[in-house]
């Protein structure tokens, strides 16, 4: 009895890893064999995704890619090369209207920061992006940033109280136009782990 529940396990366990029961498929339009690619960020409607994309880690870039429906595959494909900055950058986060882009960036064996940018058309690039001014600071990492649909909460992972581990903190704000005000602890949390399973939908509860 035993054996045969061991073996219905492995067998479920093994057509979860292989995709069958997802139907995983490779977004090939977007695949580069000389690139790695990581951190997608896809938009509610899933008609826009951005990733991440390097052969160089000292030349990482987003990509920017849409399509008309969902069943189409992704075209229009663009890079967002940003000159200022360069080394490691990740966990890109999109407004709704796609003129503002959060990430964070490191330089090579360096402290992360949080970056922000933004651009007035989503047919042109995005401006230059910034270190976020009231968060930002010295040899303190700052990771995975992650907003509220409204843009004035944002949620993030740092060491700057805990310099052996990570903790949430969130920082909010009046308007998009105002810069974020120093965050605070997120108490109630106490794993850097949890951020990582919020959606969008899901910030509510943790104002």
């Amino acid at each position: 009895m035993k054996s045969f529940f061991f073996t219905i396990v492995f067998l479920t366990l093994s057509l979860f890893c292989s995709g069958a029961i997802y139907n995983l498929t490779e977004i090939t339009e977007l695949s580069d064999p000389n690139l790695v690619e990581s951190h997608p960020y896809i938009m509610d409607d899933e008609l826009t995704i951005y990733c991440l994309c390097w052969s160089d880690p000292n030349l990482m870039y987003f990509v920017e890619a849409s399509r008309a429906t969902k069943s189409d595959p992704f075209s229009n494909i663009t890079k967002a090369p940003f000159t200022n900055v360069n080394g490691i950058l990740g966990y890109p986060w999109v407004s709704e209207d796609k003129l503002r882009l959060y990430f964070h960036h490191a330089s090579l064996y360096e402290s992360y920061d949080l970056m922000e940018t933004s651009r007035t058309l989503t047919t042109i690039p995005f401006n230059p992006p910034v270190k976020m001014p009231n968060i930002s600071q010295e040899h303190i990492t700052d990771q995975r940033p992650r907003l509220a649909n409204n843009e004035l909460t944002i949620y993030f992972q740092s060491n700057r109280d805990y310099p052996t581990s990570s903790r949430i903190y969130r920082s909010t704000r009046l308007d998009i136009n105002s810069d974020f005000p120093p965050p605070v602890l997120v108490s109630e949390i106490t794993s850097e782990y949890l951020l990582l399973d919020i959606t969008n939908d899901d910030w509510e509860q943790y104002k």
